[in-house]
């Protein structure tokens, strides 16, 4: 069951935020969610992300304000969310 449908602009696979120097506006991409009953389901160019919620680990953590005001610019936009979760593990 899909319980939400919405567009916004994310990033994904940015390591350790908290301790990034720069996150380049490059990397912004427009987004198509659903919120389902088991996962979080990112569309975006021809890529689908499923993000399940047993992966998540923390929904909007708190971060130090250089890096929310880097965020801020880059994304053009004055709210943002932060989910952490558990991704594939890659060498």
């Amino acid at each position: 069951m899909i319980y939400a449908e919405f567009n916004l602009y994310g990033i994904t696979d940015v390591p350790y935020i908290s301790t990034m120097v720069s996150i380049d506006s490059s990397y912004w991409q427009e987004w198509n969610v659903r919120l389902t009953d088991s996962s979080i389901d990112i569309n975006f160019g021809n890529e689908t992300r499923k993000l399940h919620y047993q992966e998540i680990e923390y929904i909007n953590r708190p971060t130090c304000d250089s890096i929310k005001k880097k965020i801020q610019n880059t994304s053009k936009c004055a709210s943002f969310l932060i989910i952490d979760y558990r991704g594939k593990k890659q060498l």
